[in-house]
């Protein structure tokens, strides 16, 4: 699954940690896609990592609320396929290579602040920057 997250660019740079709205839009291996705009990037990523994180802990499914979102993400893990859900999509691939690429996503995002930005220790973006470590 390949994870592509956007961040709205008309706000002012710095990058304010609060104030980050974007796209994401998460594509697995038959090019079935969820795609939502104008979110929370952070709450977004945050759900995707707790996720991540259940299934690597051996849980079998985890279903993660977003603030935003009227519907949770399910994560599902069988064997060796694992499947995401949001709405009425679902997407089917890699749990290792979705990891990757979640990781991947989540650097991109903290490489656009400042490289001196402080999170709050409370922060979402404090729990994702331990993810991308």
């Amino acid at each position: 699954m390949q994870v592509n997250v956007t961040l709205d660019r008309e706000n002012a740079l710095p990058l304010d940690p609060e104030e980050t709205l974007g796209n994401i839009a998460i594509t697995d291996e038959t090019g079935c896609r969820i795609r939502q705009e104008n979110i929370w990037v952070d709450d977004w990523l945050a759900a995707l990592v707790n996720g991540v994180e259940a299934l690597g802990r051996g849980e079998e499914s985890f279903s993660a609320d977003i603030e935003s979102e009227a519907s949770p993400i399910v994560f599902g893990l069988q064997g060796e396929l694992f499947s995401l859900s949001f709405a009425e999509t679902t997407l089917t691939g890699s749990l290792s290579a979705f990891r990757n690429d979640l990781k991947k996503g989540v650097q991109k995002m903290l490489a656009a602040f400042e490289p001196d930005v402080c999170f709050r220790p409370d922060s979402l973006w404090a729990q994702l920057q331990i993810f991308a470590d």
